[in-house]
């Protein structure tokens, strides 16, 4: 039992409150368009793209293409 809440913590330290992430990404979405970032990289080991400007979204062509 011990284990099982030990997890459930852990767990729940590593999710983030949905009101403060949106509060966050609005947050770096202005400050790339403020700075006319076309990309916003997260610099930890697991790095992930936080803003990418709408222009390099290449999903539509994509589809296109993969319906040809």
């Amino acid at each position: 039992i011990y284990k099982t809440n030990q997890k459930k913590e852990s767990l729940k330290k590593k999710r983030i409150n949905p009101t403060i992430q949106r509060k966050v990404f609005k947050a770096i979405e202005s400050l790339a368009k403020d700075n006319n970032y076309s990309f916003v990289l997260d610099k930890s080991k697991n790095s992930n793209i936080l803003y990418a400007d709408p222009k390099y979204d290449k999903s539509d062509a994509i589809i296109r293409k993969l319906k040809k």
